[in-house]
Formats: C-alpha cells, structure tokens, sequence
C-alpha cells in the first residue's frame, strides 16, 4: 500500500477520533456525572422514541423476541398504534438494523459477561451496552464512507482535493451532527452504502458486463432498504446509461440504445430481489407492499400541489434563514456549482451527477415541504455526489495561489459555522427556531465572550473524563470513558488492516468479490431475510385484530372522557382496556393519574408500579411514583425513584423540584438549593 494512502487514512482517522472524542455524548450514567452537563436531549445511553427507536425496533424485537411485534417495544413512540393487519405501524425501514447485527451482538456478549459477573445489567435489549455498540457501528459506518469518498476522489483528483472535499461533506454539514450526536438515525449507514455505490459506479459505468449492473442495481436495493427516498438514485443511472448511446452513426445509436436497455433491465432486476424484504414487511405490517406513510404523504402532496407551493418549497431549501441549504451548508452549494463549472474533469459524469442531485431536491421538495431539524439531511446519499463536485470546483481554484487562498479560509470559516450552530442545536435555541441557521450564526461573538462552556457540547468524553470526582470508578466508568473510545479506535485500525489486505490481493485471489458472487450473497441475503419475516411475522388471527381494534378504541374513548371530567366513566373504559391482556402500559399509567389528582395515593401508587413491572424505566411513572412518595413522607423511595428517573431524561425539572423539596424537608439546605 503506498505511503501516501497511509499518510490520508492517519489524516481522516485522526480527525475522526478527535471529533468522536468532543463531540459524543456519553450521558448521564453515573451518579457523579452531574444532570445539567446532559444537554441537547441526546446521549449513546438513550434511544429518541421517535426515527431511532423505530429504526431500533426491528433490530431488538426480532434478536430478543423473536417476533416482528413492536407491540412490547418500551421506547418506540408508536407501539400502541395498530395498522389493519393488526401489527404495530412502524413508518421507518429495517436496512440499517441489519448494519447493526454484528454490532448488536457485541453488545449481547457484553452485557451476558457483565451479568454473568454480577453487574445488574440486562440482557433484554434495552440496557447500556446494547445502546453503546450500535452507536459505536453508526460512527464506524460514517467513517467507512468516508474513507470510500475520499479514494473514489483520489481516482480524478491529485491531494490535497481529496482530502478536503471529503472533510469538507462532514465538517461542512449536517452530517457531523448524525456522526456522534445522533448517530442512530439512518443517515450515516446511507452515506456508507451510497459512497459504495457512487464508487462502484464509476467503475463500472462504461462497462458491458451484465453482472456488473447487476451488483449496482443489488447495491440500490440495499440503499433502499435504509430509506426509500433513496430511490433518487435511478435518475443518476438512467440519465447517465442515457448519455453514454454517443450517437455517431444510427446503426451504433441503436446499438447502444439496445445496450443500455440490457444493463437496465439486468438493474432493475437485481434492485427488485435485494429491496424484496422491504416490501414484504410493508405487506405484513401494513397489508400493502408499499409503504403506507409515504403514500399518504405522497398523496398529502399532490392534493395540495401548486406552483406557488412549489416556488416557496425551493426557495426555502436554498434560501430559508431557518434551514436553507445556502446559509446552513453553503459548500454544497458550492459542490453544485463545482459539477456545472469543472467540465474539464467531470465532463464524463456531469448528467449522471446533475440529475442525481436534482432528483433527490425535487423529491425533498415535493414530499418534505417545510425545513425542520436539519431538514436537509435528505439530501445524506448525495453527499459522495457533492464531493465530486467540490473536487472539481477545488481543482479549479487550486491554479490559483491567491484564490485558494481564500478557498481554504472560507471552508474554514464553513467549518467554525456548522461547529457552532451544533453547539446550539437543542441547547440555546429550540431545533424548530423561525431563523435557526441565522441565530446560531449572529450569536458565535456572544458564546466567544460570555458562553465559552459551550464549546464543549454536552457530556462529551473531554469533559467527563477530566470532571472532578471524589470516588473509585465503577464498572460503568471503565465501559464508558474507557472500552468504548478503545473499541472505536480499535475498529478504524481494523478497517485499514482489512483494507489494505483486500487491495494487495492477486487477481486469481479476488473470486470472492466477483460481482456474481457478491450478488449472490446479496440476493441469498435476501432470501433469508424473507424467510425470517415469515417466520417472524404470522398472520394475525381476526380475534387478536379485533381485541387490538377494542384497545384502541377503549383508549379513545377514555381519552375523551378524560377530557370532559369523566373521571369515573373514564377509569371504567381504562380497566376494560387494561384487562384485555394485551400487557400495556398507558391505561395502568392513566388510572394513576387519575388517582393522584383525587388524592388516593394508595390506588394511585399501585398503578405506577404495574406500570413499571411492564416498563421499568418509564420516566413519568417514576416521577409521579416519587412525587406520591414525597407527599406520604417517605422520602428515601422518593430521592431513589427520582434520581433513577433524572437518570432516563435529565431534561425533567419536576423531578428535581420534587428532590429539592425532598432535602428541603429533612433540612438539607445545600443538597435543596442545588437541585433548585
């Protein structure tokens, strides 16, 4: 391997650690870690109930209860809510859990060895070391598609464009926040698969190999399986098969009209058989082989279509104060105007790349008309299409000394942008602010002057490691401070070593990676896959839909009961929905808040704890548990439910009004003031 490939792998592996190590929440896991450092609501230790958890979901419930029924699923925000088939609705796609398997499967291991030993962690899927590794394999599949990036731009550009053309799509985007941040969306698994199809891509573009195409199309399928917009990506394909029939005399037009049809065909095919599992799931969840939420909002979009619709939608993509690509990311506006400019170096592929990048703005457009929480990061697969057009626009200004220049301080300045607006995101100003990417930017002076404990966002591994403690570590210390950045620099080194042996391989060495045999693994995958759905998935019986309908239905009105000041009519319809055996936590949870309110602790704090057999770790029955505890004075099972409470989501300031009046109480003045 040469020299200079090593010197470019120690280059973005550094970096990577560096931003890994500032930038990964770790959490509030220990009882000397303070509550307030957790900003920013996310953390390794804890899944969103919303995309993460339902992305989670599949990955959890199938490993653990070997069944596709989210229905017991304590941190998915959507396990009450019942399609026709009878199946819990899960708008989001099962591609990336299949990236976690391996990952997962550390984690079983960990947290068996650590119960074996006598740590009170459980093997359940929902303790610490399961949510460790997956975060630990969303960073690995980042920086893989990186290191994909960069080599597939090494091939048209000479260093440093390579380098910084791949750094410039990570620290210059969205993309920084879903490394570390957020990293159980599916944002970083689809940049690695895309960056593998992007460069496969290159390669074989020209080729007439049948089973070459047939391995891009598998390659597709798969990409769809972590997010369907990424079906974008056929107007990248089609437009460049397109262009490639060079019309010099009708007989070879036709002849590669003929051609290009073949390839597409044998495409088309082999993304059907890997994107196979994807449609089934729809089928058994939601009893149509497409999926039933983009539909809708598919649906939404065009009974509400119009070109004054449409105008704002673009406008804001580009231009909004709040997300718009053109002050939030301005170096993919740069990378589109490297594709149009640079035709010297990319003349080749300038339709394939134009019209993949229109296809995904026009579908993000079209389905996703408002910007919201990064809204933009659609636009994750495109992101190896974006560097090949900052290469090409960097070659251009590299010939000039003083335009690069200001070409490297101006990407320089991209960086500081998206470092700040990450610093605030969710922290000093909400995710849903009317001018977000403008006030994250006129407050930087204000942070330099008078917040500089901002730059170190959250509980990172900087700042907790180099907290002041008083006691030994415990075993969740050693996993967290040290076993997880041990592990993640362990795995970029394996990365490189795999690397390199693959690429010094002789030509009689490569039958493996043959496209015949890689689409064969992909589409034997895909077998399996549909098999373990079969099994996983049974048809509902129409008397478990029926009692699913009933419980919802029972909710529902309950609900609405609740609302009129129904209280005993209401308990009435929350009892039948409890004793339809369905093992759910919300009517137990609503008959205790019912009972608080009338003062019967007693009722009261028997449902919170029916809630917590189902549910150890609900947040609000832990809270109000402590709350009814506090009230009848017994004050250590109160500071205890709380604490374990504040340790789920540290977010909830009655839990520490509760403890404040808690050592309040018992004459703790200082321990009160604190939690104040």
């Amino acid at each position: 391997m040469d020299s200079e490939f090593k010197k470019g792998y120690c280059f973005l592996a550094t970096l990577f650690f560096i931003f890994f190590l500032l930038l990964a929440p770790l959490g509030t896991y220990n009882e000397w870690v303070p509550p307030a450092i957790q900003k920013g609501f996310y953390s390794i230790s804890v899944i969103d109930r919303g995309d993460d958890s339902g992305y989670y979901a599949y990955l959890r419930s199938i490993f653990i209860d070997g069944d596709l029924d989210f229905i017991n699923e304590r941190d998915f925000a959507h396990h009450e809510t019942f399609t026709s088939t009878g199946y819990v609705f899960n708008n989001w796609q099962f591609g990336q859990s299949v990236f976690f398997i391996p990952f997962f499967i550390l984690g079983h291991w960990v947290a068996c060895l650590l119960k074996a030993f006598g740590y009170p962690v459980t093997t359940d899927g929902y303790s610490f070391p399961y949510y460790i590794v997956t975060a630990l394999g969303s960073q690995t599949y980042l920086f893989a598609g990186l290191v994909i990036t960069w080599n597939l731009l090494k091939k048209r550009f000479k260093e440093p464009i390579p380098k910084l053309a791949t750094i410039s799509i990570w620290l210059g985007t969205f993309l920084l926040y879903y490394s570390f941040i957020r990293q159980r969306m599916a944002h970083t698994q689809e940049f690695f698969v895309a960056a593998v199809f992007v460069s496969y891509w290159l390669k074989i573009r020209t080729n007439d190999k049948k089973s070459e195409h047939v391995l891009l199309g598998a390659i597709l399928g798969i990409l769809c399986c972590i997010r369907v917009i990424n079906i974008g990506y056929f107007a990248l394909y089609f437009i460049d098969q397109w262009f490639l029939t060079h019309p010099s005399s009708i007989a070879f037009f036709w002849e590669r009209i003929k051609l290009s049809f073949t390839r597409s065909l044998y495409f088309l095919g082999a993304f059907a058989i890997a994107f196979l599992p994807q449609n089934y799931i729809w089928f058994k969840l939601d009893g149509m082989p497409l999926p039933a939420f983009h539909s809708e909002l598919a649906g939404s979009s065009i009974n509400t279509l119009s070109l004054e619709n449409i105008f704002a939608a673009t406008f804001n993509f580009f231009f909004s104060l709040k997300w718009g690509l053109f002050i939030s990311a301005p170096l993919l506006f740069i990378g589109i105007l490297g594709i149009i400019i640079n035709r010297k170096k990319i003349q080749d592929i300038q339709a394939g790349l134009l019209a993949g990048i229109a296809a995904f703005i026009l579908i993000i457009v079209f389905l996703f008309n408002y910007l919201d929480a990064y809204e933009y990061r659609y636009l994750s697969p495109t992101l190896p299409l974006f560097a090949i057009g900052l290469g090409a626009i960097f070659d251009k200004f590299i010939q000039n000394k003083k335009i690069w220049i200001v070409t490297l301080f101006f990407i320089g300045i991209c960086f500081l942008i998206q470092y700040f607006m990450i610093i605030q995101y969710k922290i000093t100003i909400p995710y849903n602010h009317p001018e977000f990417t403008f006030k994250s930017i006129t407050t930087i002076p204000q942070i330099l002057s008078e917040n500089v404990q901002l730059l170190l966002r959250s509980s990172n591994w900087i700042r907790l490691f180099t907290l002041e403690k008083h006691e030994p570590w415990n075993y969740k210390d050693y996993i967290y401070l040290v076993f997880f950045p041990l592990v993640q620099g362990g795995i970029i080194f394996l990365i490189y070593y795999f690397y390199s042996k693959i690429i010094s391989l002789k030509a009689e060495q490569r039958k493996w990676f043959h496209p015949k045999y890689l689409s064969g693994i992909i589409f034997s995958i895909s077998i399996l896959l549909i098999v373990l759905v079969a099994i996983t998935a049974p048809a509902k019986t129409k008397e478990e839909i029926n009692v699913r309908n009933q419980y919802s239905e029972l909710l529902k009105t309950a609900y609405s009961l609740t609302g009129q000041n129904q209280f005993e009519d209401a308990i009435v319809s929350y009892q039948k929905a409890s004793n339809l055996g369905l093992e759910l936590w919300t009517p137990q949870l609503k008959l205790a808040l019912i009972y608080q309110s009338k003062k019967d602790y007693a009722k009261s704090n028997r449902n919170f704890q029916e809630v917590l057999k189902l549910n150890p770790y609900h947040q609000s029955a832990l809270i109000n548990l402590g709350v009814n505890f506090n009230i009848l004075g017994d004050y250590q099972k109160a500071e205890e439910l709380l604490n374990l409470a504040i340790r789920q989501e540290p977010r909830r300031v009655e839990a520490f009004d509760t403890l404040g009046q808690i050592y309040a109480n018992q004459n703790k003045w200082v321990r009160s003031e604190r939690m104040f």
